[in-house]
């Protein structure tokens, strides 16, 4: 038996380098095996002595120390050493090589993966040597079936606990229970989890991930990290960038957990940010959808080896810090994560409360969308990759839309992709535009098609003009508020907004549909009759909802049916007075913070005090049509080719009915399926008979004239 120790340990191990740093990690993997060989032909032949006439009873089943090795070795015949001691100084001698040169590896600067798990996990000299066995009885099935032998069992393909504390025990003083067997130990996180019936028969099972680490190998698993981002891709958020780099910096420093939670729209430069800060610190990025987070121990296990083995930086992408179960969720896993220098990032589109962990050296850090200075720099930096038509006015269409920088880039592509290698013009971008800034406010609110221009809407010049100085308070908003500094000026936000009041059928949805198109932004309306609940709350809730999804989707949105709100605007008389003028003023808060554009419509034109006129921009007044607005309104009811009776008389409906544009179109489209029916051409009689039926449906008189058109 010595003769193998001879040639096991002796002649393996390079006693002459043990001044030498290893050359690389296969080296020292060579010693370890050739050392855990050692063990196991000393293991095997004491096994053979001390086996009965029943044969082998298994090392597991039996109890070592270095004094119960040396009589069994005094009883074999020496071949190559002078006494049984001489064996087991050979072990210590060969592991303390192992020690030296593995010490001599740390001063030149290299730390093995090896060294690293045994740091970074806290292993004792045990169960470092647990992880050894295990790692070369997967690697080598020579040892699976020397652990199986020394078990009693062939068809085991771990080493146990007990045959490892057998095993180690031949030279140390026996051993306890091994840290890892403890599921809330920090190297249980290596090992495969157990629930075997006894400590002994506890199978030693590597994790794989730990394998593939040790082996230099990429593990797949249920979360895959990037590869180091090395590119050198334009940051458009340079400020941003050192604000996390300067967090992050704590953790090669040996600081605490940090915490960046990257706060911005879609599009803003929060994972450029995270990806380009990872590459930099020559970690591997963890990207995971924050709503895919599994809610169990095996996930946050996982993410804790990612961080640990691998050194990854975590990020959660789409974090939703207001909904309850993600928020438990967030916490479990940061909980878990914070002892061990965890660098996490969240990347939200909001956040409305503070969130900061124990444990965390935590910062938010705001992705604003670019001014208008700043967006036409972009889009100038970025359209020169792309023909664009050179009409193309960069100030126009970054005054009309907001976005991000992934938004512009992502619509010049959409823009280029459509105009099939053509210039890309005007009207193809701004397709694109809105293309790129999807919306999920369909979802709470109706969008509007934009059919009408400047020409069909007939109003009087001062609210038209009125209107056209809305579109001019976008055309020149850069100008006056952020370069002659009238912005800072401003307490609330920099949202316009627009009430429309006036009686019913005037003009005034049609009105916010011009601006809309002039404008080149979707219009969406929210009927406040629909919104407004009884329940106390509920009306705030669903304006919350509207308002956060349109913050930065570059729409209108259009509050019709205002009435709603504006007819309980009231001297309070009692407690539901009271809340019902919340709502309004509720309302009017939204509308402040809101940077986009806001437009109400209501038929009531005497419920505005003060302080509700103080808080809106612009108060149009949608009047009921002039005769000569009449008049306009009858001749361009019908279309060109429209068949019309010459002996119509505009002159006539226009003096003698006052009635709003919107009952002049209904007339004219039921007059036209008058005189379908009858096979004739449009004329008075069919004009009159539909007239007479939107008169009868407001309650109003008919001119005497009408019975001359009657049969």
């Amino acid at each position: 038996m010595a003769e193998q120790f001879e040639i096991a340990l002796f002649h393996r191990f390079h006693f002459e380098r043990e001044n030498q740093p290893y050359p690389d990690e296969s080296a020292l993997l060579d010693d370890w095996m050739a050392l855990v060989s050692g063990y196991l032909c000393l293991g095997c032949a004491i096994q053979r002595e001390s086996a009965g006439p029943g044969g082998a009873v298994g090392l597991a089943g039996a109890s070592f120390g270095p004094a119960e090795t040396l009589r069994y070795l005094s009883a074999f015949p020496q071949a190559g050493f002078d006494t049984p001691e001489e064996v087991i100084l050979l072990f210590i001698r060969a592991e303390r090589m192992i020690a030296r040169r593995l010490a001599l590896t740390l001063e030149g600067g290299q730390n093995f993966r090896l060294c690293r798990v045994a740091h970074t996990f806290a292993l004792d000299d045990f169960a470092l040597f647990c992880l050894v066995c295990s790692l070369c009885a997967g690697l080598d099935r020579g040892f699976e079936s020397a652990f199986a032998l020394l078990h009693g069992q062939d068809a085991l393909a771990h080493p146990t606990v007990g045959v490892l504390r057998s095993l180690y025990g031949l030279i140390h003083p026996a051993p306890g229970v091994p840290s890892f067997c403890d599921p809330g130990a920090l190297s249980a996180l290596l090992f495969v989890p157990q629930q075997p019936a006894t400590l002994a028969l506890w199978p030693v099972a590597l994790h794989p991930h730990l394998t593939a680490y040790l082996c230099g190998c990429e593990y797949r698993g249920r979360f895959q990290p990037d590869s180091i981002d090395r590119t050198d891709e334009p940051l458009f958020c340079d400020g941003q960038y050192r604000a996390a780099e300067a967090l992050t910096a704590r953790l090669n420093e040996g600081g605490q957990s940090c915490l960046g939670i990257l706060c911005g729209p879609r599009g803003s430069g929060k994972k450029l940010t995270v990806r380009r800060l990872a590459g930099r610190l020559g970690r591997r990025l963890l990207l995971i959808p924050a709503e895919e987070l599994p809610d169990e121990e095996p996930a946050t296990s996982d993410l804790l080896r990612y961080v640990l083995l691998d050194g990854c930086l975590i990020c959660l992408d789409g974090a939703d810090l207001d909904s309850a179960e993600q928020r438990a969720r967030l916490e479990r896993l940061l909980r878990a994560l914070a002892p061990h220098r965890a660098g996490v990032f969240l990347l939200t589109e909001r956040l409305r409360r503070n969130f900061c962990p124990d444990g965390y050296l935590c910062r938010r850090i705001d992705y604003p969308l670019p001014d208008q200075g700043q967006a036409v720099r972009l889009w100038t930096q970025f359209a020169a990759d792309y023909p664009v038509a050179p009409e193309l006015d960069w100030r126009a269409i970054s005054g009309r839309f907001s976005l991000s920088p992934g938004q512009m880039k992502g619509a010049l592509r959409d823009a280029a992709l459509e105009a099939a290698g053509g210039p890309i013009d005007g009207v193809t971008l701004r397709g694109a535009i809105l293309r790129a800034n999807t919306s999920r406010l369909s979802e709470l609110a109706d969008r509007i098609d934009l059919f009408y221009t400047w020409d069909d809407l007939v109003l009087d010049d001062t609210s038209k003009g009125m209107l056209r100085e809305v579109c001019n308070r976008i055309k020149y908003k850069f100008q006056v508020e952020e370069q002659w500094g009238f912005r800072s000026k401003s307490a609330y936000g920099n949202g316009i907004s627009v009430l429309l009041y006036g009686p019913p059928g005037t003009g005034k949805t049609m009105s916010a549909q011009v601006l809309a198109g002039e404008l080149w932004l979707p219009l969406y309306r929210i009927n406040l009759a629909q919104i407004i609940s009884k329940y106390i709350g509920e009306t705030a809730k669903n304006l919350d909802a509207i308002f956060n999804e349109a913050r930065n989707s570059n729409v209108i949105l259009f509050f019709d049916e205002a009435d709603a709100l504006f007819a309980k605007r009231t001297d309070v008389q009692n407690a539901n007075d009271r809340y019902s003028n919340s709502e309004t003023s509720y309302l009017l808060q939204k509308i402040e913070e809101f940077s986009g554009i806001s437009i109400l419509a209501t038929n009531l034109a005497n419920n505005f005090d003060d302080a509700f006129r103080r808080r809106i921009n612009y108060m149009i007044n949608i009047h009921m049509p002039s005769e000569a607005q009449r008049l306009q309104l009858w001749r361009s009811a019908f279309p060109q080719d429209a068949p019309l009776d010459s002996e119509i008389d505009f002159e006539m409906l226009a003096g003698s009915l006052e009635i709003s544009g919107s009952v002049i179109k209904s007339a004219a489209l039921q007059a036209a399926y008058f005189a379908a029916d009858e096979g004739c051409a449009i004329g008075m009689r069919q004009i009159v008979r539909a007239v007479r039926i939107e008169l009868g449906k407001a309650g109003k008189p008919e001119p005497r004239y009408f019975q001359h058109y009657t049969g």
